[in-house]
């Protein structure tokens, strides 16, 4: 399996790997959103390491899972296939779908209005999905460690 989602509060985090995920599996995900849309203000996360849905599969979730009054959706990739299906999706959706480099994660959650409470849980969760799918990158972990401040030590 290539794909793993999961909510976390009121948050769904969708985790892509570099392999697109089958059609049966992207059809699971089209019917997880469409009871997840119920929640009405929709908040997703959504990490790809490469993959991106087809044009009928992004049509699938506009019309099932994402037509909701109020929301925000994050994509955080490297991926220009993925940025590129994102943006495809944004044109059919009555709020803000915004694509966000592993670097700029940070943006990404405040974009999606999360408190700093629970951004570390969003990680987490982000982390365990790319643990299951045997991803050996982090995408969101990796650009933490990279923005350690370096500690100044005076020569003595």
């Amino acid at each position: 399996m290539s794909i793993q989602y999961s909510a976390v509060g009121a948050t769904t985090v969708i985790v892509v790997g570099g392999e697109p995920p089958s059609d049966e599996a992207w059809k699971k995900l089209v019917d997880w959103f469409a009871q997840r849309a119920e929640v009405g203000d929709l908040r997703v996360l959504w990490v790809s390491h490469g993959a991106a849905p087809d044009a009928a599969t992004r049509q699938a979730l506009v019309d099932r899972g994402l037509r909701v009054t109020a929301g925000r959706v994050a994509c955080v990739t490297e991926s220009r296939l993925a940025r590129g299906a994102a943006a495809a999706m944004s044109w059919f959706l009555d709020y803000p779908l915004e694509c966000f480099t592993p670097d700029e994660a940070e943006r990404a959650l405040a974009h999606l209005e999360i408190d700093e409470a629970d951004r570390a849980r969003l990680r987490e969760a982000v982390g365990a999905h790319e643990e299951e799918l045997g991803l050996g990158r982090r995408l969101l972990e990796d650009f933490r460690s990279r923005r350690t401040p370096l500690q100044f030590r005076p020569e003595s």
